[in-house]
């Protein structure tokens, strides 16, 4: 029934991390590539940060519930990670969910942006041509980073980004 009352990036969310946490090995190419920021806030971003940082370290996920009870409380964590896994379809889609995640991120940035464009009296029309070349360039980066590369990179890149913004 909960399902019903959870939207689709979160079932998507609890997906990806119930294939993480059920199959580390093969969610780590994707646990590199996707950033805390990219997960709700609450349960989600405190399983995924205990997921990185177990699987980056090499150690083994099961210890996932304990790491994440810094962020939020271990009984609010555990009947999370039951969930996690219950909406979990498939191990084999990971690649999937992690796409889609990464997809809704740019997504939600992209609308954040564009509200702030919106706002008429916040902005004339050449601060709403430097917002929305940041947008692409933040866009842009996002992308490149995540073709051949890790998330780790993305601030390198984002740097480069909006230096070129800066220039006349």
């Amino acid at each position: 029934m909960e399902r019903a009352t959870i939207s689709r990036q979160q079932q998507t969310q609890r997906a990806f991390l119930g294939a993480a946490l059920m199959d580390p090995v093969r969610a780590r190419e994707y646990i590199i590539k996707l950033v805390p920021g990219m997960f709700d806030e609450g349960v989600s971003r405190a399983v995924f940060s205990a997921v990185q940082q177990l699987t980056m370290a090499g150690e083994p996920v099961d210890t996932v519930i304990n790491r994440a009870s810094a962020g939020c409380p271990a009984d609010v964590i555990r009947p999370g990670v039951v969930a996690m896994a219950e909406t979990c379809p498939s191990v084999s889609n990971i690649g999937s969910y992690a796409a889609q995640i990464l997809e809704d991120y740019r997504y939600s940035l992209l609308q954040g942006d564009l509200m702030k464009c919106m706002a008429k009296d916040a902005m004339d029309s050449d601060c709403v041509c430097r917002q929305l070349r940041r947008t692409l360039a933040v866009q842009d980066a996002i992308r490149s980073t995540q073709t051949d590369s890790t998330a780790r990179d993305f601030d390198a890149v984002l740097d480069s980004a909006l230096a070129r913004l800066d220039e006349p």
